[in-house]
């Protein structure tokens, strides 16, 4: 088995840069910056060490005591990069051939140092994992850009942030959630608080690249792309609806999407039960995983209103049928973001394009908990639509490759924030050097 270190590695970060390309204040002479410890009353022993777990630790070199200290709460700017955006920052760093190289320099740095000055973080998804994946020769510094970018704190999987949505949606049909709208916790999408002080110190995993298997990952990109062109020839061109037409049919789709699921589960589970089907390890628990949102979903619903005879399965088509079902808002924006597909197929608009899937589920589950988003040009105009306008509906700005200088102008005004000032100096102040 290869050893823990070699899957791990400690990054330290200086305003977001590594310091052996740009220098740090490492070696600097700031033997001013120690004062009187506390606990021992030794002179110029005691110093502040880095931030952790929102608040500044204190340490004295001579008797290794250490005080800590309350940061203000932060609430920074919430950036989703697409994969593309990574890809051509990292590009234009290395040398390699792409359009505008000045100006994705330009945006790499500024971005650096907004998220080491505290005002902005760039989670991590799935998506940048298995993309990253596909291209061999830069999968190394990719996995470090959206890294260094997003210091730890990653969305959580499409799958868990709408079963959360679900729950808030169960819960109005039940009668327990009286809230005309839907709440967004940091907690209900990340792993990490996107909000937390970050320190300069971090430590990464490689874990998960274990699971990663690109060629999985190609031919079900492949698949989905395939799907979604029989989709626009079949339905979408054959078919004339009306948007709204369109958005129920999606939305209706979903749902039989889920007792499909649920229904191979069980036939999985009884011929296996029944001697009938041989046990196989990796397809039992694929059934557990398709099967799982219909499960709670209706053990929840059996709880609060009662056994009707079908442990449940009757409160769960009449949830399906009912507004609480539709209004969720990753179902909403999905279904949504299909029939605007559809109006575009039906007409001489934009054909769909084999990222097309990613997107959509980028923007269904992402977008209400981001303050921006940076997409593929067109699918960036596609949000902006008329019937959509995703970005005044959860008041997030969208920006396409069309809005670059949109989205530069952007962040320079967030650079522009008092509170940039304070964290720099209080950074400043830090020192890493080996005080234990």
């Amino acid at each position: 088995m290869k050893p823990l270190l070699g899957v791990c590695r400690i990054a330290f970060i200086w305003r977001g840069i590594s310091p052996t390309r740009y220098g740090s204040t490492m070696d600097r002479d700031s033997g001013t910056d120690w004062i009187t410890c506390p606990f021992c009353s030794r002179a110029s022993v005691f110093r502040r060490l880095d931030i952790i777990n929102g608040g500044v630790l204190w340490k004295c070199r001579a008797c290794n005591r250490t005080r800590r200290e309350e940061l203000p709460p932060l609430r920074k700017q919430i950036v989703y990069l697409d994969q593309w955006v990574i890809s051509n920052m990292l590009k234009a760093e290395v040398g390699r051939p792409v359009t505008r190289a000045e100006k994705w320099r330009e945006l790499h740095g500024l971005l650096n140092h907004l998220i080491s000055d505290q005002l902005v973080i760039c989670p991590d998804s799935c998506y940048h994992q298995e993309e990253s994946a596909l291209i061999a020769s830069l999968e190394p510094g990719l996995r470090e850009t959206y890294r260094r970018m997003s210091r730890g704190v990653s969305f959580k999987t499409p799958d868990d942030i709408g079963m959360f949505q679900l729950y808030q949606s169960l819960r109005k049909f039940v009668g327990e959630d009286q809230l005309r709208g839907y709440t967004f916790g940091s907690s209900d999408a990340f792993y990490g608080n996107p909000h937390e002080w970050h320190a300069r110190l971090y430590v990464t995993s490689d874990l998960s690249r274990r699971f990663l298997d690109p060629e999985r990952t190609r031919r079900a990109r492949e698949q989905l792309a395939e799907h979604l062109d029989e989709v626009a020839e079949r339905n979408w061109k054959r078919r004339p609806a009306t948007f709204d037409e369109d958005v129920a049919a999606e939305k209706a789709g979903y749902a039989r999407g889920l007792l499909f699921q649920f229904a191979e589960a069980c036939a999985y589970m009884t011929a296996m039960n029944e001697g009938r089907q041989e046990f196989d390890p990796g397809t039992y628990l694929d059934c557990l995983y398709r099967g799982r949102e219909v499960l709670w979903m209706t053990e929840y619903l059996a709880e609060k209103l009662g056994d009707d005879g079908y442990r449940g399965l009757r409160h769960l088509l009449a949830f399906f049928a009912s507004p609480h079902f539709g209004a969720t808002p990753f179902l909403q924006i999905m279904a949504k973001l299909y029939a605007a597909m559809a109006r575009h197929v039906r007409g001489p608009g934009r054909k769909p394009k084999p990222s097309d899937s990613v997107d959509v589920n980028v923007c269904s589950y992402f977008l209400p908990y981001c303050d921006a988003m940076v997409l593929d040009r067109a699918f960036a105009a596609i949000t902006r639509e008329g019937p959509l306008r995703l970005h005044e509906v959860y008041d997030t700005k969208v920006f396409g490759m069309q809005d670059f200088g949109g989205f530069l102008d952007y962040l320079v005004q967030i650079g522009r924030d008092p509170q940039r000032a304070q964290t720099r100096a209080l950074y400043e102040s830090l020192d890493h050097r080996s005080v234990f």
